[in-house]
């Protein structure tokens, strides 16, 4: 049985993951990247981000790998 996802559907579940995992992220615009969505934790650390122009979303595993080893 094949299981067909879209880019919007695994969004919704990266962010559900991090939002559980760690904390609410907010997601934030910058005029310097118009393009991209931040969606950043409680002590505004960028987690993920989403280029809505070449649909790429990028996690930025620094932060979430600190996390993990404290």
């Amino acid at each position: 049985m094949d299981i067909l996802v879209d880019k919007p559907q695994l969004i919704r579940v990266v962010l559900l993951y991090l939002n559980n995992n760690f904390g609410n992220l907010t997601p934030k615009t910058s005029s310097k990247f118009p393009n991209s969505v931040f969606y950043v934790n409680s002590d505004n650390e960028v987690m993920m981000e989403y280029d809505k122009e070449n649909e790429h979303v990028h996690i930025h595993y620094k932060h979430i790998w600190l996390k993990i080893e404290s």
